[in-house]
């Protein structure tokens, strides 16, 4: 998979596209429409792939985040004053392991944006 830099405005439109597309499916639909939806991306076996991986990562990036503020809204209810670099130490995030298969592809637009600088 190439990368689809827009030198313009300095993103990728293809990645861009995809995150606005998962986000309009599963977000922004109203249950008839995004039943619609899910039969139609399980039609397609390629379709129900992509959409099975991004369903993990979302959720896995999900879990991460309400860990987060969970211990934020921990911190805020504590009585006495919190140890600033306990709370510091605990709010860090970690995004998930992304699949082998986005290993590669976010390898290959690393090292066709290193052509690039140099």
């Amino acid at each position: 998979m190439g990368c689809q830099m827009d030198s313009r405005v300095g993103y990728d439109r293809k990645e861009h596209a995809t995150q606005r597309f998962r986000y309009f499916i599963f977000q922004m639909t109203v249950p008839d429409v995004k039943v619609k939806w899910l039969n139609a991306l399980r039609a397609d076996p390629e379709l129900r792939e992509w959409a099975i991986e991004e369903m993990k990562i979302w959720l896995a990036e999900g879990r991460a985040l309400m860990k987060i503020h969970k211990k934020s809204l921990e911190v805020l209810e504590m009585t006495n004053e919190p140890d600033w670099n306990m709370v510091k130490s605990g709010l860090r995030w970690h995004p998930p392991k992304i699949s082998t298969k986005q290993d590669a592809e976010w390898e290959s637009r690393l090292k066709e944006k290193m052509k690039l600088l140099s």
